[in-house]
């Protein structure tokens, strides 16, 4: 019995990305959709707030081991490297609301900002399932990336956009 799990897991992580791209709801090239949101310190994030600066949006859940592996290269490789430079960097909590995000927070020891999505409500505007999602948003408030999961590759061609943007002629 455990082989045939094993082989079920496996093709199961091959067919994730290709599910994942039907569920996704915003595409690159489309103007992400704007929100806004609690954080986990009590004030308003909104997206429309942020435009002229590239802002990466990632969807998580404080329940979720797979969403989270996400967030220690979110806070490190992507949040301490361009947050001095111009960019936003905002996770949504899908299912989550502000008050629990904050123990979340603390306890991860994160420092980029946290907004709830406890009703989906965010998170429907961009997809339909799978966590995490990160999605990059230019400074004309363009989708220029998405990525589903984790994948070293994407992870890094993500943060050469980020790079290309923030250095590009303003």
């Amino acid at each position: 019995m455990p082989r045939y799990a094993f082989c079920f897991s496996m093709l199961l992580m091959c067919l994730t990305p290709v599910m994942a791209d039907d569920e996704t709801v915003v595409k690159v090239g489309d103007v992400a959709p704007l929100f806004k949101t609690l954080t986990t310190d009590g004030q308003v994030f909104d997206l429309a707030a942020h435009k002229g600066k590239p802002v990466v949006v990632a969807f998580i859940s404080s329940v979720s081991r797979s969403s989270n592996s996400i967030l220690p290269l979110l806070e490190q490789e992507i949040w301490w490297l361009y947050s001095k430079k111009g960019l936003i960097l905002i996770g949504i909590g899908r299912e989550d609301k502000a008050i629990d995000l904050a123990q979340f927070k603390k306890d991860e020891e994160l420092t980029f900002f946290l907004g709830e999505d406890p009703r989906r409500d965010i998170f429907n505007l961009y997809a339909s399932s799978v966590l995490p999602r990160c999605y990059l948003i230019d400074p004309t408030g363009k989708v220029v990336f998405s990525t589903v999961g984790y994948d070293e590759a994407e992870f890094d061609k993500m943060k050469k956009l980020i790079d290309e943007m923030l250095v590009a002629p303003k």
